[in-house]
């Protein structure tokens, strides 16, 4: 049987979690929606509108919301084909 300590005890602690998560709310904080993106350097890109001479050797691909499949298989050293980039400033 819980001893009247630890009952008050257990009450402020739900009170002041009660508390946190209504400041929380009020400040717009309640949830932190994340989305999840992954940075890939690349190399040896190619493009077909380009004269080769004039095509970037290099470059970073940014991934946004990756799948697992992506996330596993995205490996250092491994050889990926990638078409239909749009490069942005």
């Amino acid at each position: 049987m819980p001893t009247l300590e630890a009952t008050m005890k257990a009450l402020r602690q739900s009170n002041l979690q009660k508390s946190l998560e209504k400041a929380l709310q009020a400040a717009g904080l309640a949830e932190r929606n994340v989305t999840p993106f992954m940075r890939v350097r690349v190399v040896g890109l190619t493009s077909k509108s380009t004269p080769l001479k004039f095509c970037p050797k290099e470059g970073l691909i940014t991934m946004w919301n990756p799948t697992e499949k992506q996330q596993r298989d995205l490996a250092e050293g491994q050889s990926f084909a990638v078409t239909g980039l749009t490069p942005i400033s």
